[in-house]
């Protein structure tokens, strides 16, 4: 399940940092809080595994835009010493969520509940994804290489990731 969850990010990595570069930063960061929180929390419902590592898939989809792009929003927001904590905070609550959760679920609920309340959890992505949504004032990108390139040009993007040699 934690490579289901994880394997998009390893697929997804470059190219999510080419879109953002394109179509902006909240255009990618709302729509990957939104599809984590669905289907993380769909996971809590699935009852045959091969349906939770299909939700688990869509959810690391959802996910493999959120720690890049924390660190690209931290980059464009902040500056000097600023951004320098904020880069601190960032790595220390990443860290910190990364080492509690499986405490979290796996003992304090897992083994008292259920191990499908465990997925309850990313219902916190949707008041996060509204805030960000309504409230995130970022210096969006000024244009790139892919000025003038309609998202039905996707393809074009691959191309270019092929040239690059990105993949």
């Amino acid at each position: 399940m934690i490579t289901a969850f994880t394997l998009p990010s390893l697929i997804l990595g470059t190219i999510i940092g080419i879109l953002t570069d394109r179509w902006g930063r909240k255009r990618i960061i709302v729509p990957s809080l939104f599809l984590f929180r669905i289907a993380g929390t769909a996971c809590a419902f699935a009852r045959d595994f091969n349906l939770l590592l299909w939700l688990r898939l869509l959810q690391g989809i959802g996910a493999a835009s959120l720690l890049s792009l924390s660190i690209t929003l931290i980059g464009d927001i902040y500056t000097g010493d600023r951004r320098i904590t904020a880069m601190g905070y960032n790595a220390s609550i990443s860290s910190v969520g990364t080492a509690s959760y499986p405490i979290i679920s796996g003992v304090g609920v897992l083994a008292t509940m259920g191990w499908y309340y465990a997925f309850m959890l990313p219902i916190l992505a949707i008041p996060l994804g509204l805030l960000v949504l309504f409230t995130l004032k970022n210096p969006e990108p000024k244009g790139d290489v892919y000025d003038g390139l309609p998202p039905t040009q996707f393809p074009t993007v691959f191309k270019e990731c092929r040239k690059l040699r990105l993949f």
